[in-house]
């Protein structure tokens, strides 16, 4: 199957006065002849491979287009092909793609296959992306710098700006954390009750399970305008649960333990819906990272914390 010289047949080295050509290798300027439809036939299988040569080339040095490489990022993380995934989506966060570019960071943030955390490359990749105007990235990044988390100097000032940016565009992750801010007070933002609560409902709206737990802590607390009403924090903590949090279900059992809020007073219900939220702050750690895990004695001391 090698060239025999010009004009040559690739398959038989013989040259007849009428060499038939391979059209593909003709439109890539290159001679490839057959004395017969038999010969070329024959010679197909080895001669395929210098066709799929110049496709890989071809596709190598064309432009990669970073949608498409973040589409195929996310199957392979539905498949839970994590690897493959982590790959893609650096792949297209470096072809400048923002929600790539967020999701790397969330990855190096808990250490999935393929990253390890590192507090700089974190911020950089949050940053590209929010400055590209990515609401979830502004989020991400507006609770570090406000916080001080990842080795950055706290800014408070700059953190808020970026966590409105986000809650504009209806980020419940953004929202949520202002309506804690409200909710607490910092040196920069004053204790607000009524739009700490307004600002977890606009969360709890688009299904933020951890502000559906905290409108529940709320009203346990009679917190702001809420009537006191534990039959009504029961109802937001099963939205919580049914969202995916842990705290909530938590909670739930407590309440269960002691027939609080209309519930019946069940022990095994309550030792069951315990294991949920051991279960449910799993899946927490593996999405936010070990930093999210939690006994149930830390658990505890979060419900203590809610309802000060």
């Amino acid at each position: 199957g090698n060239h025999q010289g010009k004009g040559s047949c690739l398959q038989c080295g013989l040259t007849v006065a009428k060499m038939k050509k391979c059209s593909t290798c003709d439109e890539h300027n290159i001679k490839s002849y057959y004395c017969s439809k038999e010969c070329q036939k024959s010679n197909w299988d080895e001669h395929k491979k210098l066709h799929k040569q110049w496709k890989d080339k071809r596709d190598s040095s064309e432009p990669k287009d970073a949608a498409k490489v973040y589409e195929e990022a996310k199957e392979l993380e539905k498949k839970s092909e994590f690897e493959g995934a982590s790959n893609k989506f650096k792949e297209a966060a470096d072809l400048g793609h923002p929600m790539a570019q967020c999701r790397v960071a969330r990855y190096l943030s808990c250490d999935r296959p393929g990253f390890t955390s590192n507090n700089e490359e974190i911020i950089r990749y949050f940053r590209l992306a929010a400055d590209q105007g990515c609401e979830e990235a502004q989020a991400y990044l507006g609770s570090i710098v406000f916080s001080g988390d990842r080795s950055l100097s706290a800014d408070e000032v700059e953190g808020f700006r970026l966590l409105q940016l986000a809650a504009e565009k209806g980020s419940p992750n953004a929202l949520n954390y202002i309506a804690r801010l409200y909710e607490v007070g910092s040196s920069t933002i004053e204790k607000n009750p009524q739009k700490a609560l307004e600002t977890y409902k606009l969360a709890a709206e688009k299904g933020y399970a951890s502000a559906h737990t905290a409108i529940g802590f709320m009203h346990m607390r009679g917190f702001a305008d809420l009537a006191k009403s534990d039959q009504e924090a029961a109802r937001y903590f099963k939205e919580g649960m049914n969202g995916g949090c842990p705290i909530a279900a938590y909670q739930l059992a407590t309440f269960h333990e002691s027939g609080l809020g209309g519930l019946e007073k069940d022990e095994k219900l309550a030792h069951n819906l315990r294991q949920r939220a051991i279960e449910l702050n799993a899946e927490e750690v593996f999405l936010d990272g070990p930093g999210a895990l939690m006994s149930l004695e830390e658990m505890k001391l979060t419900v203590d914390d809610m309802l000060r």
